[in-house]
This record gives structure tokens, C-alpha cells and sequence, in this order.
């Protein structure tokens, strides 16, 4: 029966749909077609017509309540209006660009800074909790990311981490 219903025209499951739901039958015609593509959604895909009824019945009773959709919002006569009175917005380059250089330095001051102390705070531990502390916080160091930002700075930093993490690793 389901394909049956898809491969009619929108005319004769508009006729079906009249006689199964109700709410179809108050819509108003130029409505009507919105509808009819719910139904062919739904039949599509594969849904038990029970299903595509109430579906239908539930868009028939949303769709009057709808404004009619606007084809071409932009083309209407006040929004035209509405942008040629407003000043042409003019492309910002800023919003591009990369931040400045001194934002990129004091960043890469701020990374280098953090590293080094928590490599201190790291050389500084001697319990075991504060080893296995230290060790978790210089696991999660991206030190690929390290290399980009810092670039030869950061190769003393990566061997530093590195040699502490290898002496550690016969803690745990």
C-alpha cells in the first residue's frame, strides 16, 4: 500500500489524506501542497501509515498557523530600503590578521615561564607523591607544540623533561 501511495500524483494523495485527516481538510488549499510533501517524507521513509496520519494531522495543524515562506526575504521592498540606508560596512583586515607581534611574544615568554617552573617545582621532589605529581604535569606538556612556539629554547626544555621523566620511569 505504501508504494502504492508514492507513486501517486500530489493531487490523488491530497484526495487520500482529505478523506483520512481531518485537520487536512481545514487547511487552506495553497497549504495543502506542504502537507502532501510531509506525507510522501513520510511514506518515503517507511513509516506505518498510522504514523504518517498522525504526522500529517500534526503538520496540518501547524502549517496554517505559519507565515507562508518568504522565497526571497532579501528582495523584500523594506529590506532593501532598510540597507541602503545603513552605511556600508567595510571589510576589517584586523579581524584576519594574526594577533600582534608583541601578543605572540608575550605569549611564547608566558609558556617558556610556566615550563621552567614547573620544571623547578619537578627537580624539587623527592616523596614519591610529589614525584608521581610532577611526573603527571610534565606527561601532559605538548612538547611538539613546545618546539613550534619556542623554537630552539624549547629543545633544552624537551631534553630536560625528558631526562627527568626517564629517571622517574623506574619508580613507577
Amino acid at each position: 500500500m505504501k508504494d502504492h501511495l508514492l507513486s501517486l500524483s500530489d493531487d490523488d494523495l491530497a484526495g487520500i489524506l482529505e478523506m483520512r485527516v481531518e485537520a487536512f481538510r481545514e487547511m487552506p488549499e495553497e497549504r495543502q501542497g506542504e502537507a502532501v510533501r510531509v506525507a510522501r517524507g513520510l511514506i518515503g521513509k517507511g513509516l506505518p501509515l498510522p504514523v504518517v496520519w498522525a504526522g500529517v494531522e500534526a503538520a496540518a495543524r501547524l502549517l496554517p498557523d505559519t507565515p507562508p515562506p518568504a522565497h526571497d526575504a532579501m528582495s523584500a521592498p523594506r529590506v532593501r530600503e532598510f540597507m541602503q540606508s545603513q552605511p556600508k560596512a567595510r571589510r576589517s583586515r584586523a579581524r584576519r590578521r594574526s594577533p600582534p607581534n608583541e601578543v605572540r611574544r608575550a605569549g611564547r615568554e608566558h609558556l617558556h615561564r610556566a615550563t621552567q617552573s614547573l620544571l623547578e617545582e619537578a627537580r624539587r621532589a623527592r616523596s614519591r607523591h610529589e614525584i608521581r605529581k610532577m611526573r603527571q604535569a610534565l606527561l601532559k606538556i605538548d612538547q611538539s607544540h613546545l618546539r613550534r612556539s619556542l623554537g630552539k629554547s624549547a629543545e633544552e626544555l624537551c631534553f630536560e623533561i625528558n631526562n627527568l621523566l626517564r629517571r622517574w620511569a623506574s619508580l613507577f
